[in-house]
C-alpha cells in the first residue's frame, strides 16, 4: 500500500509515538487525521503537518468513549474523504503493584489502552469494510509478552491488544482489512519520562535492553507504517524492543526501590 494520498488516522497523534507516526505518514504523502484528547498537542501536530503541505485534520477525541470515536471517524470521512489506515497509538501508563493499584487507575488504563483500541478499530474497520479494505496497526508493548512487576495493569491491557489484533485479522480478512500489532520496548517518550523523578530509573531502562539504548519514536513509527503498507501481512506481532523481551523483566521495581535508598 502506497501512502501517497492515502488517509491515515493516528490516535494519540499529539505526542510520542503517535506524533512521530503522523509526521512520518505526512512525509510519505498521506493525508493525516490526528485524534487526540489533548487539544493543545493535537492542534500543534496539525499545524506542524500543515506547515509542510500535508492535508491534515485534528479531531479532539476521547478514545475511551465510543461515541467520541464514532464522531471522529465520521468527521475524518467527511473532511478527508475516508479512512485507509488506522494506527492506534493512544495510551496511558499506570505504574503500581497489583495489590496497591487503585480502582480508578486500573479502569483508566483499561479504558484507554484496551477499550480505546477496540472502539477505534471498530469504527475504522466498519468504514474500511464498506469501501473494500484497509489496514489497521495496533500499538502493543513488549510488556505484553514479558511480564513486568509494577506494570500489571498496563501489561494486561497490552496483552489483550495483541489477542484483539490476531482475532480481528481472522474476522476481517474476508472484507479486505488487514490487522497487525507492533510491540515497542522502552521508548524515549513523555510516558517513559514520568520515571525520571526516580533517580537512576530512566538510565536503568536505557541500558537494560541488549542494544543498550531506548528506542526513538521515529523508529517505532517506521515499523508501524511498514506494517500498514505490507499487503501480505496480517495477524503479525512485531516486537521492536532492542532485545528487551529476551532479557526478561526490566527490573524497574527494583530500580525504583534503590532510588529511594539513602545515598
Amino acid at each position: 500500500m502506497e501512502l501517497r494520498d492515502r488517509i491515515v488516522v493516528v490516535t494519540g497523534g499529539g505526542s510520542g509515538i503517535g506524533r512521530a507516526t503522523a509526521a512520518l505518514a505526512g512525509d510519505r504523502g498521506a493525508r493525516v487525521a490526528v485524534w487526540d484528547l489533548d487539544a493543545e498537542s493535537g492542534t500543534a501536530t496539525e499545524r506542524e503537518l500543515a506547515a509542510t503541505g500535508v492535508a491534515t485534520l485534528f479531531v479532539e477525541t476521547d478514545v475511551s468513549d465510543p461515541a467520541s470515536v464514532d464522531r471522529a471517524a465520521a468527521a475524518t470521512v467527511q473532511r478527508l474523504g475516508g479512512i485507509d489506515v488506522l494506527i492506534a497509538a493512544a495510551a496511558v501508563g499506570g505504574y503500581g503493584s497489583l495489590t496497591t493499584t487503585r480502582e480508578e487507575v486500573w479502569r483508566r488504563v483499561m479504558a484507554v489502552d484496551l477499550d480505546g483500541v477496540f472502539w477505534s478499530l471498530r469504527a475504522a474497520a466498519a468504514h474500511m469494510a464498506r469501501v473494500g479494505g484497509g489496514s489497521v496497526v495496533l500499538v502493543g508493548s513488549d510488556r505484553a509478552l514479558a511480564p513486568e512487576p509494577g506494570w500489571g495493569a498496563y501489561g494486561a491491557a497490552k496483552a489483550a491488544v495483541v489477542h484483539l489484533a490476531r482475532t480481528a485479522a481472522l474476522e476481517l480478512a474476508d472484507v479486505g482489512v488487514r490487522v497487525n500489532v507492533v510491540c515497542p520496548g522502552p521508548t524515549d517518550t513523555a510516558m517513559l519520562g514520568e520515571l525520571r523523578s526516580f533517580a537512576g530509573v530512566h538510565e536503568h531502562l536505557a541500558t537494560r535492553p541488549p542494544l543498550r539504548r531506548l528506542a526513538q519514536p521515529t523508529e517505532i513509527a517506521d515499523t508501524l507504517l511498514y506494517c500498514a503498507g505490507h499487503e501480505f501481512m496480517t495477524g503479525s506481532v512485531i516486537v521492536v524492543d532492542g532485545g528487551a523481551a529476551l532479557a526478561g523483566p526490566l527490573g524497574v521495581r527494583d530500580a525504583m526501590r534503590r532510588s529511594r535508598e539513602p545515598r
